[in-house]
């Protein structure tokens, strides 16, 4: 995707996350990955670690979405990642890099709390005047948790600026 913008732009960018009673406080420091391949927690084989703390393997499917909190342990916000797939060697894809050194915690996200973040995104964005427009992304997982509803978080936003701003 490509976008151009022209004129006087002055971006504001926000964000909403998995809220923090959903994010377990056990954390693993991530000791071995490529790119988005997390292949050691703690010195373990990924998925060995994640059955050590209570995940059953066959609890997940083979593609889908599992959201996790992921910590750059470098003063930054962390920031939520989703685990993919379980591949035959025990390693994990993720949705984004895993970078050694980082901590993940295992998280929970349902429809409501989506939607309770959209709100939260709205009053945020208005709180700080009305935005000239809008450009809205959403990652698979938080699509996913929506279930038949997958666009019902970008409708409620959408819904909200309608008369305000382009988006």
């Amino acid at each position: 995707v490509l976008i151009l913008l022209y004129g006087p732009v002055n971006p504001s960018f926000y964000f909403v996350s998995i809220s923090e009673k959903n994010i377990q406080k056990q954390k693993g420091a991530i000791t071995s990955s490529c790119g988005n391949i997390l292949h050691a927690i703690n010195s373990m084989p990924a998925m060995d670690y994640l059955e050590s703390i209570g995940v059953n393997r066959n609890d997940y499917p083979v593609i889908g979405s599992v959201p996790v909190m992921l910590d750059y342990k470098d003063g930054t916000k962390p920031v939520g990642r989703g685990y993919y797939q379980i591949l035959d060697d025990g390693s994990i894809a993720c949705g984004g890099e895993m970078p050694v050194n980082a901590t993940i915690s295992l998280a929970m996200l349902d429809y409501a709390d989506v939607m309770t973040a959209a709100s939260f995104l709205i009053n945020t964005i208005f709180s700080a005047g009305t935005p000239k427009g809008i450009l809205l992304h959403s990652c698979i997982t938080r699509s996913l948790v929506l279930g038949p509803e997958p666009l019902a978080e970008a409708e409620r936003i959408s819904s909200a600026i309608a008369d305000r701003a382009t988006y």
